[in-house]
């Protein structure tokens, strides 16, 4: 809706409710991991680049589009509840998400036409306790 110059609206309530959040660039990411790493075994993985509050949604939308307008709705029934989602098998299995909530905003609306494109972050090699090394897309 941000996008296309239209109000958002959050539920009276809502605004710490939590949502989980993939990144796409972690979505494809992990599909690729797992074809190359051959887990056909049926084991589940969840992947989650972060649980975020509809606050921080809304204001990681707000930051990359100022002009968005937002207001306050009531609901009879608020049947989305507060939820968060555990990566945690993933992240034991050897991937790590390296999205970024902001960014993820910034290339959608990029994508929908509503930003300039957003320029390709430098990616670099961290090394990750536990986990070994991963890409991480630095500043520029």
């Amino acid at each position: 809706l941000a996008a296309q110059g239209k109000l958002l609206t959050v539920w009276r309530g809502a605004w710490d409710e939590q949502r989980p959040y993939c990144a796409l660039p972690d979505a494809v990411r992990a599909i690729r991991w797992v074809l190359q790493s051959r887990r056909f075994s049926g084991e589940t993985f969840n992947v989650v680049t972060g649980n975020h509050t509809v606050r921080e949604v809304v204001e990681a939308i707000t930051w990359s589009l100022p002009q968005t307008q937002v207001t306050e709705v009531s609901s009879p029934l608020l049947n989305q509840l507060s939820y968060a989602v555990s990566s945690q098998r993933l992240r034991s299995a050897g991937f790590a998400c390296i999205g970024d909530l902001h960014v993820g905003v910034q290339e959608t609306l990029a994508w929908l036409g509503a930003l300039r494109p957003v320029p390709s972050p430098v990616w670099a090699p961290v090394d990750v306790p536990g986990i070994g090394t991963v890409a991480f897309a630095g500043a520029t």
